[in-house]
Protein backbone atom coordinates (compact mmCIF):
# COMPACT_ATOMS: atom_id res chain seq x y z
CA UNK A 1 0.00 0.00 0.00
CA UNK A 2 2.79 2.26 0.64
CA UNK A 3 4.42 1.44 -2.39
CA UNK A 4 1.40 2.25 -4.34
CA UNK A 5 1.05 5.44 -2.29
CA UNK A 6 4.64 6.66 -3.10
CA UNK A 7 4.07 5.52 -6.75
CA UNK A 8 1.16 7.99 -7.43
CA UNK A 9 2.57 10.41 -5.78
CA UNK A 10 5.96 10.00 -7.66
CA UNK A 11 3.42 10.14 -10.72
CA UNK A 12 1.84 13.00 -9.78
CA UNK A 13 4.78 15.76 -9.64
CA UNK A 14 5.94 14.19 -12.62
CA UNK A 15 2.94 15.03 -14.18
CA UNK A 16 2.78 18.37 -12.77
CA UNK A 17 5.95 19.06 -13.34
CA UNK A 18 5.64 18.49 -17.49
CA UNK A 19 2.43 20.44 -17.56
CA UNK A 20 4.81 23.35 -15.68
CA UNK A 21 7.23 22.84 -18.42
CA UNK A 22 4.52 23.15 -21.44
CA UNK A 23 3.08 26.22 -19.86
CA UNK A 24 6.33 27.61 -19.50
CA UNK A 25 7.75 26.99 -23.08
CA UNK A 26 4.04 28.04 -24.32
CA UNK A 27 5.61 31.33 -26.11
CA UNK A 28 4.37 32.36 -29.56
CA UNK A 29 7.33 32.16 -32.23
CA UNK A 30 5.72 33.81 -35.04
CA UNK A 31 2.05 35.60 -36.36
CA UNK A 32 0.52 36.06 -39.29
CA UNK A 33 -1.42 38.69 -40.50
CA UNK A 34 -4.06 37.81 -43.32
CA UNK A 35 -5.88 40.20 -45.92
CA UNK A 36 -9.12 40.47 -43.45
CA UNK A 37 -7.20 41.64 -40.66
CA UNK A 38 -7.21 38.47 -38.67
CA UNK A 39 -4.24 37.58 -36.63
CA UNK A 40 -2.72 34.04 -36.23
CA UNK A 41 -0.51 32.93 -33.44
CA UNK A 42 1.50 29.69 -34.60
CA UNK A 43 -1.49 28.58 -36.39
CA UNK A 44 -4.56 29.39 -33.73
CA UNK A 45 -6.76 32.56 -34.41
CA UNK A 46 -6.10 35.44 -31.82
CA UNK A 47 -8.30 38.27 -33.37
CA UNK A 48 -9.16 40.84 -36.14
CA UNK A 49 -7.67 44.05 -36.50
CA UNK A 50 -9.65 45.62 -39.02
CA UNK A 51 -7.82 46.76 -42.20
CA UNK A 52 -4.65 45.75 -40.79
CA UNK A 53 -2.13 45.36 -43.09
CA UNK A 54 1.25 45.18 -42.03
CA UNK A 55 2.73 43.59 -38.26
CA UNK A 56 5.22 43.23 -35.69
CA UNK A 57 5.98 41.48 -32.48
CA UNK A 58 7.42 42.11 -28.88
CA UNK A 59 8.21 40.35 -26.34
CA UNK A 60 5.44 40.45 -24.75
CA UNK A 61 2.69 41.85 -27.69
CA UNK A 62 2.29 41.88 -31.08
CA UNK A 63 1.35 44.93 -33.02
CA UNK A 64 -0.67 46.01 -36.26
CA UNK A 65 -0.33 48.52 -38.16
CA UNK A 66 -3.87 49.59 -40.74
CA UNK A 67 -3.78 51.70 -44.13
CA UNK A 68 -5.52 53.92 -41.80
CA UNK A 69 -2.27 54.29 -39.93
CA UNK A 70 -3.57 53.01 -37.00
CA UNK A 71 -1.29 51.42 -34.63
CA UNK A 72 -2.47 48.60 -32.37
CA UNK A 73 -0.99 46.92 -29.40
CA UNK A 74 -2.52 43.73 -29.12
CA UNK A 75 -6.21 44.22 -29.47
CA UNK A 76 -5.85 48.30 -27.93
CA UNK A 77 -5.51 51.12 -30.90
CA UNK A 78 -2.55 53.45 -29.38
CA UNK A 79 -1.91 55.56 -31.88
CA UNK A 80 -2.21 56.97 -35.39
CA UNK A 81 0.48 57.45 -38.35
CA UNK A 82 -1.05 58.70 -41.52
CA UNK A 83 0.82 57.85 -44.53
CA UNK A 84 2.78 55.08 -42.21
CA UNK A 85 3.93 51.81 -44.55
CA UNK A 86 5.79 49.34 -42.17
CA UNK A 87 6.40 48.72 -38.31
CA UNK A 88 8.75 46.95 -36.32
CA UNK A 89 9.19 45.90 -32.62
CA UNK A 90 11.95 45.25 -30.29
CA UNK A 91 10.83 43.87 -26.80
CA UNK A 92 7.84 46.46 -26.08
CA UNK A 93 8.83 49.45 -28.05
CA UNK A 94 8.03 49.61 -31.28
CA UNK A 95 8.95 51.72 -34.50
CA UNK A 96 6.46 53.41 -37.35
CA UNK A 97 7.79 54.52 -41.16
CA UNK A 98 6.00 56.64 -43.22
CA UNK A 99 6.32 57.19 -46.96
CA UNK A 100 8.38 60.14 -46.66
CA UNK A 101 11.05 58.13 -44.60
CA UNK A 102 10.36 59.56 -41.43
CA UNK A 103 10.80 56.92 -38.53
CA UNK A 104 8.94 57.08 -35.40
CA UNK A 105 10.11 55.27 -32.20
CA UNK A 106 6.41 55.29 -30.84
CA UNK A 107 5.23 58.22 -31.15
CA UNK A 108 8.61 60.20 -31.42
CA UNK A 109 10.19 61.25 -34.66
CA UNK A 110 13.95 60.21 -34.73
CA UNK A 111 15.34 60.39 -37.59
CA UNK A 112 14.28 60.78 -41.63
CA UNK A 113 15.95 58.46 -44.55
CA UNK A 114 14.60 59.18 -47.52
CA UNK A 115 13.42 56.19 -49.83
CA UNK A 116 12.69 53.83 -47.41
CA UNK A 117 10.59 50.89 -47.77
CA UNK A 118 11.02 48.78 -45.11
CA UNK A 119 12.15 48.71 -40.94
CA UNK A 120 12.69 46.31 -38.50
CA UNK A 121 14.13 45.77 -35.31
CA UNK A 122 16.39 43.84 -33.31
CA UNK A 123 18.81 43.89 -30.51
CA UNK A 124 18.05 47.55 -29.32
CA UNK A 125 18.48 48.87 -33.22
CA UNK A 126 16.10 49.64 -35.97
CA UNK A 127 17.41 48.82 -39.29
CA UNK A 128 15.93 50.16 -42.90
CA UNK A 129 16.11 49.19 -46.03
CA UNK A 130 15.60 51.76 -49.43
CA UNK A 131 14.31 51.17 -52.52
CA UNK A 132 17.83 50.87 -53.93
CA UNK A 133 18.61 48.15 -51.75
CA UNK A 134 20.84 50.30 -49.06
CA UNK A 135 20.50 49.00 -45.09
CA UNK A 136 20.70 51.21 -42.43
CA UNK A 137 21.67 50.27 -38.89
CA UNK A 138 19.87 53.42 -37.21
CA UNK A 139 21.71 56.36 -38.97
CA UNK A 140 24.62 54.50 -40.21
CA UNK A 141 24.74 52.88 -43.79
CA UNK A 142 25.94 49.40 -43.25
CA UNK A 143 25.21 47.46 -46.91
CA UNK A 144 23.60 47.21 -50.34
CA UNK A 145 21.56 44.27 -51.58
CA UNK A 146 20.21 44.59 -54.92
CA UNK A 147 16.72 43.97 -55.91
CA UNK A 148 15.42 43.93 -52.02
CA UNK A 149 12.28 43.97 -51.00
CA UNK A 150 11.99 43.90 -47.03
CA UNK A 151 14.06 43.11 -44.34
CA UNK A 152 14.17 41.55 -40.51
CA UNK A 153 16.29 41.69 -38.10
CA UNK A 154 17.12 39.69 -34.48
CA UNK A 155 19.57 40.42 -32.23
CA UNK A 156 22.74 41.84 -34.07
CA UNK A 157 21.93 40.31 -37.31
CA UNK A 158 19.70 41.31 -39.86
CA UNK A 159 18.15 39.66 -43.13
CA UNK A 160 17.35 40.91 -45.87
CA UNK A 161 14.56 38.93 -49.10
CA UNK A 162 14.75 40.00 -52.58
CA UNK A 163 12.70 40.39 -55.43
CA UNK A 164 13.58 36.44 -56.42
CA UNK A 165 13.16 34.97 -53.07
CA UNK A 166 16.53 35.19 -52.02
CA UNK A 167 17.52 35.77 -48.22
CA UNK A 168 20.53 37.25 -47.17
CA UNK A 169 21.71 37.03 -43.05
CA UNK A 170 24.32 40.03 -42.69
CA UNK A 171 24.76 40.53 -46.87
CA UNK A 172 25.89 36.82 -46.81
CA UNK A 173 23.48 34.50 -49.16
CA UNK A 174 21.39 32.22 -47.13
CA UNK A 175 18.92 30.10 -49.39
CA UNK A 176 15.78 30.96 -52.07
CA UNK A 177 12.51 30.56 -50.91
CA UNK A 178 10.55 30.38 -54.25
CA UNK A 179 7.41 32.87 -54.48
CA UNK A 180 8.43 34.45 -51.01
CA UNK A 181 6.98 37.94 -50.03
CA UNK A 182 7.53 38.93 -46.37
CA UNK A 183 10.46 38.01 -44.32
CA UNK A 184 10.61 38.18 -40.48
CA UNK A 185 13.30 36.71 -37.86
CA UNK A 186 13.70 35.52 -34.30
CA UNK A 187 16.56 33.41 -32.44
CA UNK A 188 15.12 30.65 -33.96
CA UNK A 189 16.13 31.60 -37.46
CA UNK A 190 14.38 33.36 -40.51
CA UNK A 191 10.77 33.05 -41.57
CA UNK A 192 9.64 33.63 -45.05
CA UNK A 193 5.80 34.11 -46.40
CA UNK A 194 5.50 33.37 -49.98
CA UNK A 195 2.70 34.33 -52.35
CA UNK A 196 0.51 31.02 -52.20
CA UNK A 197 0.62 31.34 -47.94
CA UNK A 198 3.29 28.86 -47.68
CA UNK A 199 5.00 29.41 -43.56
CA UNK A 200 8.90 28.11 -43.63
CA UNK A 201 11.43 28.51 -40.73
CA UNK A 202 14.87 28.46 -42.37
CA UNK A 203 14.67 25.62 -44.90
CA UNK A 204 11.68 23.77 -43.81
CA UNK A 205 7.64 24.74 -44.02
CA UNK A 206 6.40 24.91 -40.59
CA UNK A 207 2.73 25.86 -41.92
CA UNK A 208 0.22 27.36 -44.44
CA UNK A 209 -2.16 30.41 -44.43
CA UNK A 210 -3.43 31.17 -47.69
CA UNK A 211 -4.83 34.39 -47.19
CA UNK A 212 -1.00 35.51 -45.16
CA UNK A 213 -0.15 39.16 -46.34
CA UNK A 214 2.44 39.69 -43.31
CA UNK A 215 4.32 37.85 -40.96
CA UNK A 216 6.25 38.86 -37.59
CA UNK A 217 8.32 36.57 -35.20
CA UNK A 218 9.23 37.51 -31.69
CA UNK A 219 12.65 39.27 -31.87
CA UNK A 220 11.98 40.92 -34.81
Amino acid sequence: MRRGIIFLLLLFSFVAGSWKNVRDDDVASYYILTDDGSVYRDGAYVTQIHRGMKMAAGDDAYFVLTRDGDVYENEMRVHQFPGAIDIAANESVYYVLQADGRIYKEDQNILTIPDAIAIAAGGGDFYVLTKDGSVYRNEEHIGYVGGAVDIAASGDDYFVLTLDGTVYKNRYNQRKVENAIQLAASADGFYTLTSEGDIYLDNSKIGLEKQGIDIAAVGE
